[in-house]
């Protein structure tokens, strides 16, 4: 049986979890809104989403972070899923 949550529980799944750090407000709720919008009916699972996702708050922490040096967050697209998060944050699919 599968329940629908909102956003505020699906943050305080991470909480709960112990997982909160390393997430923005705003990077849960990107993430929450993508996974309804590509699988409505998936179960959620903290620990498999940090494992399969990371938030950055720039590109330049991303580089520095993995020591590539994408110059543009296009180039990193076509490598991997980008989630954007406000002006300059995002959140990735850890490659």
């Amino acid at each position: 049986m599968h329940t629908k949550i909102s956003v505020e529980q699906f943050r305080d799944s991470f909480k709960r979890m112990g997982r909160e750090d390393g997430w923005t407000y705003e990077g849960l709720g990107a993430l929450y809104e993508w996974l309804e919008e590509n699988f409505p009916d998936n179960e959620l699972d903290v620990i498999a989403l940090c494992c399969d996702f990371s938030e950055y708050e720039s590109l330049d922490k991303y580089n520095e972070d993995y020591g590539s040096e994408y110059e543009e967050l296009d180039q990193l697209q076509k490598e991997t899923l980008v989630i954007p998060v406000g002006d300059e944050g995002f959140i990735a699919q850890n490659i």
